[in-house]
């Protein structure tokens, strides 16, 4: 046993995030901890670690632990030999470098836990494969929160999923808990089925019964001559208080039923994007001898492309190649870029710069929008943005919150082509997987730089 905890509760801004019966961890376990953006997996994971102190519980902690958080602090040295195994060499500038630091430094503690908060954020494919690897073999027990699937799949043979204020158990790696959460979603869903049917065949029994109760109580009035037979009144009586007894004996079976909530589908997003003017001509960028680059250094030189009309165009590269910095001299135009008339951009940037720290999520998401208010509200709804969460200002967002309020506000606005710098960094995985379908089915040009293999793999019709 490395860690212990018993009675594990997390409170933020008034709404209760979790409260956790007991968990524990094991050597060897290699633990993915899953949930929708703000249900409280950084919290959790702090809280374990220890810098975060948790509204109650208790927490045993038998071993050293490592960490690795999400803004990538580097907590510690790192070692030489980490350094060159994770291609470091003198201060860090990107934040994949400043990830593979916070990296090496967990590594080199050789701690028996080590927990990592999305630790390939910003990281190229090569440093992801590298950090999957090494997760791997890690000598040591791991709990991992990551939005990539296919490192959770790798990596992870037991699924914490944060769901509902509590913590369940699912052996297996993601794909196994994304089954058997599906099975058990069926079955509850047969189960709250089957109650729905038995109530209402014992509430229609019930309005019968109560309907000849009532037709007995008011049978035609005995004559004169009728009520002084012996025992009339009582055998019409005696059939009104039997008539009574059979309602009452039906809302008792019906009170007395195990009651079944209606379960709730796994968490998913449902969004449609269109352009109601797309662009008309064949292309929507042509770029030409074009140079880019930062602090006095050209990272790209005379480079010359075109993005075609409706294409799904991929940007790849290792960290440091200039591809966001590409991005920008698309969005600002700079010489070399030529834009197709028409053109429209919705831009959701890497740091959310597009969002005004101070403004609400609403606020935000109706900065450039002519739709009416309550639509947009729908849109921040179907977004998993809560009623709780609409008035709050986006600096007291989590990152995947912050990240969920853009999407909304491409949404709103009228764009014919987005262009998307890292799209699923800091969004959960189901989040992930429902942006994926989105995408499919946008119906106008596309950009997207992302690491994330499986989005490259089902999005991408050209690969720059």
């Amino acid at each position: 046993m490395l860690l212990k905890g018993n009675h594990l509760a997390a409170v933020r801004g008034g709404r209760q995030l979790f409260a956790i019966e007991a968990l524990e961890i094991r050597e060897g376990d290699r633990i993915g901890l899953v949930g929708i953006n703000g249900c409280g997996k950084s919290t959790l994971l702090h809280g374990l670690y220890g810098d975060v102190p948790l509204e109650s519980g208790q927490i045993l902690r038998r071993a050293p632990i490592a960490m690795i958080t999400q803004d990538a602090a580097v907590l510690g040295t790192p070692s030489a030999q980490w350094a060159k195994r994770l291609g470091i060499s003198g201060a860090a500038h990107s934040g994949g470098e400043r990830t593979r630091q916070a990296i090496a430094a967990a590594l080199s503690q050789n701690a028996p836990l080590l927990l990592a908060d999305e630790p390939t954020t910003n990281l190229d494919i090569s440093a992801t494969l590298l950090v999957e690897q090494l997760f791997v073999r890690y000598d040591g027990a791991l709990v991992l929160v990551s939005h990539d699937r296919r490192l959770l799949d790798t990596v992870c043979t037991t699924i914490w999923a944060l769901e509902n204020e509590t913590l369940r158990v699912y052996p297996g790696n993601y794909s196994a808990y994304l089954a058997q959460a599906e099975r058990e979603r069926q079955t509850a869903l047969a189960a709250y089925q089957a109650y729905q049917a038995e109530k209402k065949r014992l509430e229609a029994a019930a309005r019968l019964a109560k309907s000849r109760a009532k037709g007995i109580s008011s049978t035609r009035r005995l004559s004169t001559s009728e009520a002084r037979l012996p025992g009339m009144k009582g055998v019409y009586g005696a059939k009104e208080r039997a008539a009574e007894k059979t309602v009452t004996a039906i809302k008792r079976r019906i009170a007395q039923l195990e009651v079944k909530e209606k379960p709730q589908p796994l968490p998913e997003i449902t969004m449609r994007l269109g352009a109601a003017q797309p662009i008309t001509a064949r292309k929507a960028f042509t770029v030409k001898d074009l140079t880019i680059g930062y602090e006095g250094h050209a990272v790209l030189s005379n480079v010359s492309f075109s993005i075609p009309t409706e294409s799904r165009t991929i940007i790849m590269g290792p960290n440091g190649a200039g591809k966001s910095t590409l991005l920008k001299a698309l969005v600002d135009g700079a010489p070399g870029v030529n834009a197709a008339k028409g053109l429209r951009i919705g831009y959701f940037a890497q740091g959310h710069e597009q969002l005004e720290a101070k403004r609400t999520a609403l606020e935000n998401a109706r900065a450039h929008s002519d739709l009416p208010e309550h639509i947009v509200r729908t849109i921040l709804a179907r977004l998993a943005i809560g009623a709780a969460d609409l008035n709050r200002p986006v600096s007291q967002l989590s990152g995947g919150q912050q990240a969920k309020v853009a999407f909304a506000q491409l949404l709103a606005s009228d764009c014919n082509l987005l262009i998307l710098d890292e799209p699923t960094n800091h969004l959960d995985s189901f989040t992930a997987e429902s942006l994926e379908q989105l995408l499919l089915e946008w119906n106008g040009t596309l950009l997207v730089v992302t690491h994330d293999r499986q989005l490259a793999d089902k999005l991408a019709t050209r690969l720059l």
